[in-house]
């Protein structure tokens, strides 16, 4: 299921009318279409609080990302931000989590979402594989070796 968004200028509104219901883990996501320059090729950053907790998440390049676990755990009320550049920051957007029907015998064991610096370090050392790669079917060299 994926939660749609529009940013305007610093203004964020949710147009879906999606019902998202808790405890779901990599399932939910969110798009953010750009209606203004402010926002457009730049790299933005999703926010999402839930409880006082938020969680940081990169946008791919076609504005998408995957809602953080942790804030779809039970029902309740989500708030949804967006910033990018040096620091351009937006109003942010209700999502009502519905309660859901499940019900779990044990501690949930599901790693934490990654957090912003990791989502970097992930994107580096892909481009790095990428660049490692490209170098053997050249020359056969290595990144080390430049």
């Amino acid at each position: 299921m994926t939660l749609e968004f529009e940013l305007n200028k610093q203004i964020i509104n949710r147009v879906d009318r999606e019902k998202p219901v808790a405890d779901s883990i990599d399932y939910l996501y969110a798009h953010f279409n750009y209606l203004s320059d402010e926002w457009q090729n730049k790299v933005v950053t999703a926010i999402f609080t839930k409880d006082g907790k938020s969680y940081k998440m990169l946008l791919d390049d076609t504005g998408t990302c995957l809602v953080p676990w942790e804030v779809v755990q039970g029902e309740g009320d989500v708030f949804v931000s967006c910033t990018c550049g040096t620091l351009v920051t937006a109003t942010s957007s209700r999502i009502q989590i519905q309660k859901s029907g499940y019900v779990e015998d044990g501690e949930n064991t599901q790693e934490p979402t990654p957090n912003i610096y990791d989502q970097l370090t992930g994107q580096f050392q892909d481009l790095k594989d990428y660049v490692e790669d490209e170098l053997q079917v050249i020359d056969g060299g290595s990144f080390t070796d430049w």
